[in-house]
């Protein structure tokens, strides 16, 4: 499985950040999100993770109060101090979920077979 990464970006000096996730790394996607931007970017953090798209849709999901527009939150500082940490705990759930879909596709095979 293919580690990617779960980052985040935020807008300028604003209360405005982006958590997103990415197969390349997040340098390289901060660069394809400050094309067209008028206001300086900034790479806070990243974490690297099999399970990336996952992670990053249980961290949007925890953060629902803090949405802004799509994959932007509006959050204060105290976020990019607990980024990484929060990560680690969505990758928990993450594994979990990603095994249990995984048991259940080969169950439902094992079951298709029988038939």
């Amino acid at each position: 499985m293919r580690k990617g990464y779960v980052y985040l970006v935020r807008q300028g000096d604003t209360d405005l950040y982006k958590i997103g996730h990415t197969s390349n790394h997040p340098k390289a996607r901060l660069g394809e999100l400050q094309t067209g931007n008028p206001t300086q970017l900034h790479l806070i953090n990243y974490y690297s993770t099999c399970n990336y798209k996952e992670v990053e849709q249980l961290m949007h999901i925890s953060k629902t109060a803090n949405h802004h527009w799509r994959e932007w939150f509006r959050f204060d500082l105290s976020i990019e101090d607990a980024f990484l940490t929060e990560c680690k705990e969505k990758e928990v759930s993450a594994n979990f979920l990603v095994e249990r879909k995984k048991a259940q596709s080969d169950w439902e095979k094992t079951l298709s077979r029988k038939i």
